[in-house]
């Protein structure tokens, strides 16, 4: 399940495996979600970092039992400008995990092999996820576009 605000970025996710989306913009997501789901997710991530996405998360994961069953696991990926509140005592009540990673747990002697083998099987289409390029005299335009969220998938500053 896919969240934007842009039906344009909805529809470059499907192109990688979302089977559904939900546009943010036209309601509340994290209901949409659990309407979708019957009450959740186990695995919620967010890509983004603004702290109202950051809390959209954990809400979407699935709840669980205290004692019985674990929640859902939230996850923030990459760095963040300003952390968003989260309610510890919720996550201690439902049973859910937060995380996050300021990175990648990507080692790249170990995986790059296996990206290439995926690319070259056609299982991962790097070609679709560049979806714009700029020569470097287009820099601040590249820096523009990103901070307006005019990129669905990922650009490449081009030396030459």
């Amino acid at each position: 399940i896919a969240v934007d605000l842009s039906e344009e970025k909805l529809g470059f996710a499907r192109q990688f495996g979302a089977t559904h989306g939900v546009d943010a913009s036209e309601g509340d997501a994290v209901e949409a979600i659990r309407a979708l789901t019957d009450g959740g997710v186990d695995y919620a991530i967010d890509a983004i970092g603004a702290p109202i996405t950051q809390e959209q998360i954990l809400h979407a994961a699935r709840p669980g039992v205290v004692g019985l069953e674990k929640g859902g696991t939230a996850c923030l990926v990459g760095a963040v400008q300003e952390l968003g509140r989260i309610d510890v005592e919720e996550l201690r009540i439902t049973q859910r995990t937060y995380t996050g990673t300021r990175g990648s747990l990507c080692r790249p002697d170990r995986d790059f092999p296996t990206f290439i083998r995926w690319y070259r099987e056609g299982k991962l289409d790097l070609d679709a996820l560049v979806t714009k390029r700029y020569a470097l005299e287009e820099i601040n335009e590249a820096v523009d576009d990103l901070a307006n969220g005019r990129i669905s998938g990922r650009s490449i500053i081009q030396y030459a």
